[in-house]
């Protein structure tokens, strides 16, 4: 709520949708006193009344949406620019190691999506139904007698066991579809960055089954979906007699002295199973589109970097301060950093998680300036665990790392890691064949088997 207006939005939303119930009730009842002449008047008179309740019920109408626009856009911007500052600011270690790029892209794409085009058409429609039950439900104690209430009051209670028993099956089955649908596009991810691999093995059909069936373990809960709406629906319409049978009953037995109140009644009284239908259709509906709303905003709740918490807390003026540095070429440290190169490990420790063994234990080795160095170790020993405490992707428990005297605990990130160049063990420098890479201009002519022997 916090995110579209607040209480400013809710007082807002009520003034316009009472307004619009209002006028709504009057603009059925006014037909009723048009056709039966109660007032005496001239048909003119009964059309200007009637022209001016439309006119305000569609100003009404039109407040109504325009402010469910304008929250719309509010919290939409509110919340991708919250989840993209907290990715971009995210532990790599902590987090891109750990979750799946499936994932992150699904949250961005599809449950963003939600959040920007259903839930506010969801939630607008519930609340349109909400209040059209209410306008119906006053229309047919016009119309009736206040005892009509008892009816509606069963009939109400049991669409309330009846939704909450639908609900908790549709929630889960939403909740399934989403969570089946990162697989699906992780799977095609890897599928796209290792298609040469897969083609020299000859797995395309293996590869190929494999997504084949991440996609039938995605259709399963949809399918299922629609079966529990079906189910929902034929009880819902059974349980809708109560209403109309009450409400053909008094018309039938009892004498009333306007003939337009009982057809009035009877539209009123028939479009009971409709309205409740499509509001607690839409009521599901929002409730699935919440779970995207609670998968969107577990991503503006991640924890940042340790080095980025202060940037984070006084982010423009640090901003302002960086950009004019950077200008100027310096860092936050008098004159430019670092001037030599030597770096001092003193007995160092480093974890790749708080609950995990430490990776290096009491590291200590000095680096003098303009030295090359070589690491040489078998696989896990805590070469790249090395380079990782230097950007400071990993953060040390115990010890220190000193460069040119400076503690880079101590220095922002962007300090830091603007100060030191590394080269990734995997580059890629250009895409495609080692023909079209060397030899761009000579490939034309140059056979393949001299590139082969030459090589």
């Amino acid at each position: 709520m916090d995110f579209n207006g607040g209480i400013v939005f809710m007082i807002a939303i009520l003034i316009a949708k009472t307004g619009w119930l209002i006028l709504n009730t009057i603009f059925n009842i006014w037909l009723t006193f048009w056709t039966s002449d109660s007032l005496g008047k001239s048909d003119n008179f009964y059309i200007n009344w009637y022209v001016g309740i439309g006119v305000a019920y569609g100003v009404f109408a039109f407040l109504r949406a325009l402010i469910f626009s304008f929250s719309n856009v509010r919290m939409s911007k509110h919340m991708h620019k919250e989840m993209i500052g907290n990715l971009l600011f995210s532990s790599l270690n902590e987090f891109f190691d750990r979750v799946p790029l499936g994932r992150i892209l699904n949250r961005l794409s599809k449950d963003l999506n939600a959040v920007d085009s259903n839930f506010p058409s969801v939630f607008g429609n519930v609340l349109v139904f909400l209040f059209f039950l209410l306008g119906n439900t006053l229309v047919v104690v016009y119309c009736s007698t206040v005892w009509v209430l008892f009816p509606i009051l069963i009939y109400v209670i049991c669409c309330y066991f009846l939704k909450n028993y639908y609900m908790k099956p549709q929630r889960e089955l939403v909740r399934l579809e989403s969570i089946s649908k990162s697989p699906i596009i992780s799977c095609f991810t890897e599928i796209l960055n290792g298609v040469a691999t897969i083609r020299a093995y000859g797995k395309e059909s293996s590869f190929f089954l494999k997504n084949c069936h991440k996609i039938n373990e995605n259709k399963k809960p949809q399918t299922a979906r629609k079966g529990v709406e079906v189910w929902f629906t034929l009880r819902l319409t059974f349980l809708s007699f109560i209403v109309n049978v009450g409400s053909l009953a008094f018309v039938l037995f009892k004498d009333i002295p306007v003939p337009a109140r009982a057809c009035l009644l009877l539209v009123a009284a028939l479009g009971f199973d409709d309205l409740t239908f499509y509001y607690i259709m839409n009521l599901s509906n929002f409730e699935s589109e919440l779970i995207s709303f609670e998968r969107c905003a577990a991503f503006m709740n991640l924890s940042p970097e340790p080095g980025y918490v202060e940037y984070l807390k006084n982010r423009e003026i640090l901003k302002i301060k960086n950009k004019e540095r950077r200008q100027q070429g310096k860092s936050r440290f008098v004159g430019l950093w670092p001037e030599r190169g030597e770096i001092k490990f003193i007995d160092f420790f480093v974890k790749y998680r708080p609950n995990l063994d430490p990776v290096l234990r009491g590291l200590s080795v000095t680096f003098a300036a303009g030295e090359k160095i070589g690491i040489v170790g078998r696989t896990g020993s805590g070469k790249s665990t090395i380079m990782m405490s230097l950007l400071r992707i990993l953060e040390s428990f115990k010890g220190q790392i000193l460069i040119d005297g400076k503690d880079i605990a101590k220095m922002s990130l962007d300090d830091l890691r603007s100060a030191i160049t590394i080269i990734l063990q995997d580059p890629c420098l250009f895409a495609g064949t080692l023909r079209e890479v060397l030899f761009i201009p000579l490939r034309t002519w140059i056979p393949w088997t001299s590139i082969l022997m030459t090589i």
